[in-house]
């Protein structure tokens, strides 16, 4: 990765999640591209950026 925090066990960058959520993607949807993302990572990132 480009020195960005990414999720932990994974390559996802927390940025990317923030950025679906805001462009209307429903976490169901987001769970469903990235199958590593558990739901509490999502959280995670969420309360990171916070």
């Amino acid at each position: 990765m480009t020195d960005k925090p990414a999720v932990r066990g994974t390559r996802i960058p927390m940025e990317l999640i923030l950025e679906k959520l805001a462009a209307g993607e429903t976490e169901e949807q987001i769970l469903a591209e990235h199958p590593r993302l558990t739901r509490e990572a999502m959280y995670a990132a969420l309360a990171f950026y916070s």
